[in-house]
């Protein structure tokens, strides 16, 4: 069924959007000329002279061309590659997944869900503070508490984390599963803050890979940070050992089954 479908983009990957399209197209292009041509046929008066007269009760035709700069969305880029998966199998969707549908589901393949979007408290946190750092970086730092640079300072590095890693997430089936998704989001990519982001949204993703029963993902890899602080290889490895000591907030686990996915789209 190759139909336009009208969404509200939250967040598009516009670089995996163009490699995508280039492998189909075998070239990207952001926007492109069309001219038209129309042709307009007028009546030509006598007596002005001999080759007129000779002409004299013939159509002439005069030739009009009008340009067009077409500009290529990325909602119209998404619409090409959501159509040409469409045209080459199907994009199944799910709302709920039992043991039959996972079984049928491959690594590589492409998967349109109904989900609502779980970040870690954390993260949803550095987040938002990352919205506030270049006033922060403006303010003379003079003025600012030893404790407030500190909670500043890891601020910063779990920010940096996310901005190399990608910001973690996992995906909650809306009519539930045992089975989860887990991600991470460039946040590059998102269209509004994830604040804005809707309860129940739809993700087009493919699947990186499958997790394995009890297989256990961190949804927040704060060991990074942890290294940089550290003086030493002793250090680092108690840092390591006490990981599963740390709050809540810094030591969200999810336990497979599911898949680790690369998100494309999140709209409605």
């Amino acid at each position: 069924m190759d139909t336009n479908i009208l969404r509200n983009f939250y967040y598009m990957d516009s670089e995996t959007i163009d490699n995508y399209l280039s492998s189909i197209n075998g070239e990207i292009y952001d926007s492109e000329e069309r001219s038209e041509k129309f042709l307009n046929k007028k009546g030509v008066d006598g007596g002005i002279s001999s080759l007129i007269k000779i002409n004299a009760g013939l159509q002439s035709q005069i030739e009009t061309e009008t340009r067009k700069k077409i500009i290529q969305t990325y909602a119209g880029k998404f619409q090409k590659i959501y159509s040409y998966l469409e045209q080459n199998g199907s994009i199944p969707f799910f709302d709920c997944i039992d043991d039959e549908n996972w079984n049928a589901i491959s690594r590589n393949q492409f998967i349109e869900i109904l989900v609502s979007l779980r970040f870690s408290k954390m993260d949803t946190l550095v987040y938002s503070f990352s919205n506030f750092l270049p006033m922060l970086e403006g303010i003379d730092q003079s003025l600012i508490e030893d404790d407030a640079k500190k909670t500043l300072y890891f601020m910063q590095m779990f920010n940096e984390i996310n901005k190399q890693n990608g910001l973690p997430a996992e995906l909650q089936l809306i009519n539930g599963s045992k089975y989860k998704f887990v991600t991470h989001f460039d946040q590059n990519c998102f269209l509004v803050n994830i604040d804005s982001i809707p309860n129940e949204v739809t993700v087009l993703a493919k699947i990186q890979r499958k997790l394995k029963e009890n297989e256990k993902i961190n949804l927040i890899n704060i060991i990074p940070m942890l290294e940089k602080m550290a003086i030493n290889r002793e250090m680092r490895r108690n840092m390591k050992h006490s990981i599963n000591e740390l709050p809540e907030e810094l030591s969200d686990n999810i336990k497979g089954p599911g898949a680790l996915i690369i998100p494309i789209a999140i709209y409605n």
